[in-house]
C-alpha cells in the first residue's frame, strides 16, 4: 500500500501533466499549488509564486472579475465560471476559460487556455459583420439609386409643366430663365402663356424645397393651366385670387376642414407689346424693371398664396413700357445665398446692383453671369435655396 507521499507525488504527476491550468490558493490568497501549464499561463510564465499572495504576485488584481469571482467562492462556497484576459510582459494578450472550485485549502482554480479559439471566433465575427455593412452598403446604394432615379423622373414632370425655356425665346428672343434647384426637383417654378400680343410670365417660390417644395410647386402650375386653358382667366389679380383659393381648397383636410400652413410667393406679369403696357400683381414677390441703367422695384401685396389664410384680394399695377426695358421676376433665393468673405448673404441690394449692370449684356450672357457671379459669392457654401431669375427684353 502507497504511503501519503507517494500518492501526493502520484497526483502531483498527474496535474502535472494536464494541459489545463490547475491553482490552489489558501484563504489568504496564497499559492499552495499550481501546475506546469498553470505557471504557463500566467502574466510572468514559468515563475513560481508557491508561498506568496496573489496579490503580492499581481498587484492591481484585486480589481479584476476573476478575483471578485474567487471572493465569491470563497464567500459563499459555490463555484464560479468566467472568462478572463491575460495581458502579458510584453503587451500581447491570451484569454482563459476558468473555474473556480471550492476545495477544503480554500478555491481550486482550473484555467484553460483558449486565446485561438476566441481569436478564431472574433475573426468569424468580424467577418460576419463587415459582411452585414457590406450588404447594408450595398441596399443603401441601391435605395439611394431608387431614390435618385424617382428624383429624377419627378424632374422629367416638373419640367414638362413648367415648358422648354425656348418656348419663352419664341415670345420674347431676347429672354432668358435661370433655375437652380437645391436638389434636383425645385421649389421654385415659371409659368408662361400669350393671348395674342399680351403674354403673362410668373415667377413662384414655393415653402420649401426639394420633394416638399417641388409637390406644392406641381399644384401650382397645375392650377395656373387650368385657371387659364379650361376657366378662361387671363389678368394677373384674377389668376393670383383663383389661385390663392383653389391651393387653400386643395390644402384644407377634406374631413376636418384643417389647412395645411403651406404656400407660396408669385409675381405674374402681363406684358401687352401692343399697347406697351405692364401689369403686375405680386403676393409677397417683387418684381425689378431696369430702364436705362436705373432699377425700379414694383413691389407685390403683403401677402403669400395659400398658408390657409382668408380669402385675400389682389392689387394690379399697371406701368406703361419703353423698348429695351429689362423686366426681371425672381425668387429670394439668389438674394439669400451665403457666402463672399464673410459668410453672409448676398442680399437685395447686392442682387439690384448685379442687375443693372447686367442689364446691358445680351441675356443668353446674362445668364451665364449671373450663375458665375453666384457660383463665386457661393464659394465653398451649401446653396441655400432653390434659385430662379427670370429675364425679358421689351422690344
Amino acid at each position: 500500500m502507497k504511503n501519503k507521499t507517494e500518492v501526493e507525488i502520484h497526483f502531483k504527476t498527474i496535474l502535472d501533466a494536464l494541459a489545463e491550468g490547475v491553482v490552489i490558493l489558501d484563504f489568504d490568497y496564497c499559492y499552495v499549488y499550481a501546475n506546469k501549464a498553470a505557471l504557463k499561463q500566467g502574466v510572468h510564465p514559468g515563475k513560481d509564486f508557491l508561498g506568496k499572495g496573489v496579490l503580492e504576485c499581481y498587484p492591481g488584481m484585486e480589481h479584476t472579475k476573476l478575483f471578485k469571482a474567487m471572493e465569491r467562492c470563497m464567500e459563499s462556497r459555490k463555484a464560479q465560471r468566467l472568462e478572463h484576459e491575460i495581458v502579458y510582459s510584453d503587451g500581447s494578450a491570451g484569454w482563459t476559460e476558468v473555474s473556480v472550485q471550492p476545495v477544503k485549502e480554500g478555491v481550486l482554480i482550473l484555467s484553460m487556455d483558449i486565446t485561438e479559439p476566441r481569436r478564431a471566433r472574433e475573426e468569424t465575427l468580424k467577418e460576419e459583420i463587415t459582411a452585414l455593412h457590406a450588404d447594408q452598403i450595398e441596399s443603401f446604394k441601391e435605395e439611394s439609386l431608387q431614390s435618385l432615379q424617382s428624383l429624377r423622373y419627378a424632374k422629367r414632370l416638373q419640367k414638362a409643366l413648367m415648358q422648354e425655356k425656348k418656348d419663352l425665346n419664341e415670345l420674347f428672343p431676347s429672354a432668358f430663365i435661370l433655375l437652380m434647384p437645391k436638389h434636383i426637383v425645385s421649389g421654385d417654378f415659371y409659368w408662361f402663356k400669350h393671348n395674342g400680343e399680351r403674354v403673362l410670365i410668373a415667377a413662384g417660390d414655393c415653402t420649401g424645397h426639394g420633394v416638399p417644395g417641388s409637390l406644392l410647386s406641381i399644384m401650382g402650375l397645375n392650377i395656373l393651366h387650368a385657371a387659364f386653358n379650361t376657366h378662361k382667366i387671363t389678368t394677373p389679380p384674377k389668376l393670383l385670387k383663383y389661385l390663392d383659393e383653389d391651393l387653400n381648397r386643395k390644402l384644407s383636410h377634406k374631413t376636418s376642414g384643417k389647412a395645411i400652413h403651406d404656400g407660396m410667393d408669385i409675381s405674374i406679369c402681363e406684358v401687352d407689346r401692343k399697347k406697351m403696357m405692364l401689369t403686375v400683381s405680386a403676393a409677397n414677390n417683387a418684381v425689378y424693371l431696369v430702364r436705362n441703367g436705373e432699377l425700379k422695384q414694383i413691389k407685390s401685396d403683403k401677402y403669400s398664396i395659400g398658408n390657409g389664410e382668408a380669402a385675400k384680394e389682389f392689387g394690379a399695377q399697371h406701368i406703361p413700357l419703353c423698348s429695351g426695358d429689362f423686366l426681371y421676376l425672381f425668387s429670394d433665393g439668389f438674394m439669400d445665398q451665403f457666402g463672399g468673405p464673410h459668410g453672409k448673404k448676398l442680399g437685395s441690394v447686392r442682387f439690384r446692383d448685379i442687375l443693372i449692370s447686367l442689364s446691358k449684356e445680351a441675356p443668353s450672357k446674362q445668364e451665364s453671369l449671373l450663375r458665375a457671379q453666384l457660383l463665386d459669392w457661393k464659394g465653398k457654401e451649401e446653396q441655400t435655396d432653390d434659385i430662379l431669375v427670370i429675364g425679358v427684353r421689351v422690344d
